[in-house]
């Protein structure tokens, strides 16, 4: 016997169409930057500045023993640039992909040696609220979501097509209330000794998120008619082929399940059998042949 589970998923038939229907644009809320200094003899200063995203280190063997700025994101979570409402009322969890772009190197500098590495972090939940704080220095997903660059690129250099979709939806569709903002860091690692200073400058004003929705799937109609071979008729043919069904020798199209479901009760059962075969004697099942 199929059952109602099954059923469920049966009785579906989806109309896909291929391509985007939508593309949604999201712009910052807010940006900004944490400077983290360590002071040798009087510990950790930590510092906020907007709206400039800066990212770098710098190591000195004087009083500056080690200094570090991460580059802070965040975009509206409930309006696009469109000025509709996000998500949009047809994104479900799984029918979208989202692209961070126009990652835009407006400075870039480099001392003892170009090497860096500056790798993208979503902000943990909690501090997607719209504000720039010292809480977001340290508070960020342990995984990248990506490495933009091992090198200080030049300056004008432009990164885009950053695919931040798993994050976007842990933030939209995840197990956490929906926060202010969709919240991302810039957090450097410089692997050289001291003294050294590498830092680069991204243009706060020209981020975009593109969230490109596709056409959810379009549910047909179940229809219970009897019809199991789909000739127009309904013969004792027909009542084989359910039975068929019920005993798992035929494999049934949801067009065909749906028609072998007589009763339209979402099982298929010998039931529905026989009382295909009865509409032969002037039976009825649930719908009529179209």
């Amino acid at each position: 016997m199929i059952n109602k589970i099954s059923m469920a998923v049966i009785a579906l038939t989806f109309l896909i169409v291929a391509g985007v229907e939508a593309q949604v644009i999201l712009s910052p809320q807010i940006t900004g930057s944490v400077n983290q200094v360590y002071f040798f003899g009087s510990g950790y200063s930590t510092n906020v500045n907007q709206p400039m995203v800066y990212a770098g280190t710098a190591m000195s063997p004087t009083q500056v023993i080690f200094a570090e700025m991460h580059g802070i994101l965040e975009f509206d979570a409930d309006l696009t640039i469109q000025s509709g409402p996000f998500p949009t009322v047809n994104m479900t969890p799984y029918n979208w992909t989202a692209v961070l772009n126009s990652i835009s190197i407006s400075q870039a500098f480099s001392e003892n040696g170009p090497a860096m590495d500056l790798f993208l972090h979503s902000l943990n939940d909690g501090q997607e609220d719209g504000l720039i704080t010292e809480l977001d220095f340290i508070n960020y997903e342990a995984t990248p979501i990506a490495l933009l660059f091992s090198v200080i690129p030049e300056q004008g250099i432009v990164f885009s097509g950053i695919d931040v979709t798993e994050s976007l939806r842990h933030d939209l569709f995840g197990p956490a209330p929906p926060e202010e903002t969709l919240g991302f860091t810039f957090k450097p690692v410089n692997h050289k000794r001291y003294p050294t200073q590498t830092s680069v400058t991204i243009n706060h004003l020209l981020p975009r998120i593109a969230v490109n929705v596709f056409p959810t799937a379009t549910p047909l109609p179940c229809v219970h008619h009897g019809d199991v071979t789909m000739n127009g008729v309904i013969t004792a043919e027909d009542a084989q082929r359910a039975f068929e069904i019920v005993m798992s020798l035929y494999v049934p199209t949801d067009e065909e399940a749906c028609a072998a479901d007589c009763n339209g009760d979402g099982d298929i059962t010998a039931g529905d059998a026989q009382a295909i075969f009865g509409v032969v004697f002037g039976g009825a099942c649930t719908d009529p042949i179209p």
